[in-house]
């Protein structure tokens, strides 16, 4: 069991700092390419802290281990908006500006909705992964766009994301050292989590939903603390829900085409895609209310998250 704790130690750290490193030298690469910085936050890096929940959803589906690949994506989401936001704003409260957020919350929920009828199928099959992978095409337009934001808002991803770069060979090198990062501690990760579900008997969906969630969502609870401190509300709310539709579009469509997600419905996996969505509902109307999450709302959706924590483990 000792073995067991240490290859999920490894592999949540081979994750971390695969993401963050994975990040920055996308985001150098994406600056010496010449993209603006709003689209380099808004693509880049809310997909590159997705980084993690990618490489372990497709170990998890490549080993057939598929109801743990559906908690992975499932408790990611649910991580993000309640206990990495809750976080971020008891920290520092988040104020938002961006108009583009009015446009993407509608889009988490819509892309969570999409999910329900595997309540009745019990299974994503390869043409439904495939068709995920699709909407990505519309979604990315969506933000690469011609759409000018207000002058604070651009000046907060100019700040974060901009400046001159260099298109050096460290970059791509460094590129591929941590998506070589990524592989090994998504291996290392599930073989852990595989085998504690064994000994203890939870569940792979259990497993799934909290330890590999967990670990994964570290690249967006360390990004949306660093944009938190600086003020920059726009930067966190756009990388968490970007993370989030990326997550459910190419994350399980991606899984979904290696191996189809055969979800065990009579688990409980209604109780999560309520969850999920209902996160997505609930941050949807505070954004549109006043345009502010402070601290005591962060804190609501923080013991929200543990009270679903509990509910898990309960159950």
């Amino acid at each position: 069991m000792l073995m067991d704790a240490i290859l999920i130690v490894v592999g949540i750290l081979l994750l971390y700092f695969g993401g963050e490193k994975l990040i920055d030298y996308s985001c150098e690469l994406g600056r010496a390419l010449k993209i603006s910085p709003m689209v380099v936050g808004l693509t880049i890096v809310a997909f590159g802290t997705s980084a993690p929940e990618m490489a372990t959803t497709l170990m998890a589906a490549e080993r057939g281990a598929t109801a743990m690949a559906f908690g992975n994506v499932v408790g990611s989401n649910i991580t993000n908006l309640s206990l990495v936001l809750g976080l971020t704003a008891m920290v520092a409260p988040i104020r938002t500006h961006a108009r583009f957020l009015r446009r993407e919350m509608p889009i988490v929920i819509l892309v969570g909705v999409m999910l329900l009828p595997i309540l009745h199928l019990g299974v994503v099959e390869r043409n439904v992964g495939g068709l995920f992978l699709l909407l990505l095409i519309p979604y990315l337009w969506l933000l690469l766009r011609d759409e000018r934001e207000s002058p604070r808002v651009e000046a907060e991803f100019a700040e974060e994301f901009g400046g001159e770069a260099v298109l050096r060979p460290k970059c791509l090198v460094g590129v591929v050292v941590s998506a070589v990062m990524l592989v090994g501690g998504a291996h290392t990760l599930i073989d852990g989590a595989v085998s504690v579900a064994q000994a203890y008997h939870v569940s792979e969906r259990v497993i799934g939903l909290t330890l590999l969630a967990l670990g994964t969502s570290l690249p967006e609870l360390a990004s949306c603390l660093a944009a938190a401190r600086k003020g920059e509300g726009d930067i966190v709310l756009g990388n968490l829900v970007g993370s989030n539709i990326f997550n459910i579009l190419a994350v399980l469509g991606a899984a979904a085409l290696i191996n189809p997600v055969h979800i065990p419905t009579h688990t409980g996996v209604a109780v999560d895609l309520a969850v999920m969505i209902g996160t997505s509902v609930v941050l949807l109307g505070l954004i549109i209310r006043d345009f502010y999450l402070s601290r005591l709302e962060g804190g609501c959706l923080v013991a929200g998250y543990l009270y679903y924590f509990g509910y898990l483990f309960a159950s």
